[in-house]
């Protein structure tokens, strides 16, 4: 039997019609043994791939046409292995079994070598807008990539985190909390927090030019419910903490019983903070709908809303403490002026007796000995 489940998509573009993040990709498909389903995001990389290509559509950046291409990429190579025709799964095959393991791994290698395809052919026939694409591109076509594939079966749910690049995997459950699958490429090393706090470069990227490495990770699962999420960086990368995304995603589902609704106010909350194009995929498994997975997720939100609130409090107060500080430093500065002014006068009185420069003395000249015990001879 099939469990409830619900998804949504979430994207924003901090200028419209030109957002270098790829619409959010979510399929699943239904199994006599069970469910077959897939989030994913890709964040085109503006900096590295702000040249423009010649389109149908007009002039777009390298940055756009990779993210989507890549997407484009993975949602066709999942319909096809995973849809209705597709021979992934043959009916009545066990979607927890070894078998289906080893099924998902050379999928897996399949798509690594379709994106690299299909990656290299966009540059060959994209051509640059200004004429030369290869000599203007700092890497050609550069995105990143975070895709779940996950499996759920009788023996309980298998996750697939597939990823280059700082784009996230998450899974959200009632007893743990929000929990990150995926492991940032950055040169600082990936921890969450520290992203948070310093602008680090990324170690692994996907480009046209086959330089990059796709990560992977198999996570077994008890039964859910679960919450399966993929992210691009626009939606937790302007947050104090990590707790902050959770918190967010939280108040959303507890505020809601619409799907329509929850979509909205976890857009309006991410616009609210974020400085960069954002998108979201999410499966929730085990849920017929948001307002379903709020009345599971109360107690989780209610003991991390303490937390953070206790963060937030501790925050206010060094806020606070700083105001109090620089009026301090300020009322400082002002005593030790007024101090000068009434202690100068007094101090620099005779400071105002003539002054009087010795003339240099003639270098010919040498000076007088003395007769005296001790004297300069």
């Amino acid at each position: 039997m099939c469990p409830p489940l619900f998804t949504a998509r979430i994207s924003i573009e901090k200028v419209p019609g030109k957002g270098e993040d790829a619409p959010p990709l979510v399929r699943h498909f239904e199994y006599p043994a069970g469910v077959v389903g897939a989030i994913g995001v890709g964040d085109g990389l503006g900096g590295a791939g702000s040249t423009l290509m010649a389109t149908n559509d007009g002039p777009r950046s390298a940055a756009y046409l990779a993210s989507r291409q890549v997407l484009s990429t993975v949602g066709t190579q999942i319909d096809a292995h995973f849809g209705p025709s597709g021979w992934l799964f043959p009916a009545g095959s066990a979607l927890d079994s070894v078998q289906a393991d080893h099924a998902l791994d050379r999928f897996l290698t399949y798509l690594d070598s379709a994106i690299r395809w299909d990656l290299e052919q966009l540059g060959e026939h994209s051509p640059s807008a200004s004429g030369n694409l290869r000599s203007k591109l700092i890497r050609p076509l550069p995105t990143t990539l975070a895709l779940g594939v996950f499996r759920v079966a009788e023996e309980g749910v298998v996750l697939d985190a597939l990823w280059a690049g700082d784009s996230r995997i998450y899974v959200l459950s009632p007893q743990w909390g929000l929990q990150q699958l995926t492991k940032d490429d950055l040169k600082s090393g990936g921890d969450a927090m520290s992203n948070l706090l310093e602008d680090s470069p990324m170690s692994n990227i996907l480009s046209g030019d086959g330089r990059f490495q796709l990560n992977h990770r198999r996570i077994r699962l008890p039964h859910g419910p679960f919450l399966f999420l993929a992210a691009s960086d626009g939606c937790f990368g302007y947050l104090p903490s990590p707790a902050h995304f959770e918190l967010l995603l939280l108040r959303a589902l507890l505020d809601n019983t619409v799907q329509g609704a929850w979509e909205d106010k976890v857009r309006a909350a991410i616009e609210a903070v974020t400085g960069d194009d954002a998108t979201l995929a999410v499966a929730g498994v085990g849920w017929p709908n948001p307002g379903a997975a709020g009345n599971r997720l109360f107690q989780r939100f209610h003991a991390l809303q303490q937390e953070v609130g206790a963060m937030e409090n501790l925050h206010q107060e060094t806020i606070e403490l700083r105001a109090q500080l620089a009026l301090a430093e300020a009322r400082f500065l002002e005593a030790r002026q007024d101090l000068w002014s009434r202690y100068r006068p007094v101090y620099e009185h005779l400071l105002g007796e003539p002054v009087r420069t010795l003339p240099p003395a003639r270098r010919d000249s040498a000076p007088e000995e003395s007769g005296e015990k001790g004297g300069r001879p």
